[in-house]
């Protein structure tokens, strides 16, 4: 099961990765194959602000093998492309977030905002 989890507000960053790690959680328990993407647009981006943010959302990539997706025109928009903590989380910057969504979407995943 393919899944891409939308987030655009920066203060839903922790329901988004409890969910991350709840559907990561339930599919190995059911020895299930699984990708996890998460899509960040809009302000949600500014969780590069924070190193203690970074840092949570590092940890959930890594324990439940997510990939984060960056909107290049929200990171454009935030002054954030330049971001020194870019450097320090794994990502794929995408040209438009919206665009990266339906493709996803067109691909076969479901579609999660939580």
């Amino acid at each position: 099961m393919n899944v891409i989890f939308h987030i655009d507000e920066q203060e839903k960053w922790p329901l988004v990765l409890a969910n991350v790690q709840n559907f990561a959680n339930e599919m190995t328990s059911r020895a299930a194959t699984y990708h996890i993407l998460i899509l960040a647009n809009g302000p949600a981006v500014r969780f590069l602000e924070s190193k203690e943010t970074v840092d949570k959302v590092k940890a959930v990539l890594d324990e439940s093998r997510v990939a984060l997706l960056l909107c290049r025109n929200a990171l454009k928009g935030h002054a954030l492309l330049e971001h020194a903590n870019l450097e320090t989380i794994t990502h794929e910057v995408v040209p438009a977030g919206v665009v990266a969504l339906a493709e996803k979407q067109q691909e076969g995943y479901a579609y999660i905002r939580p």
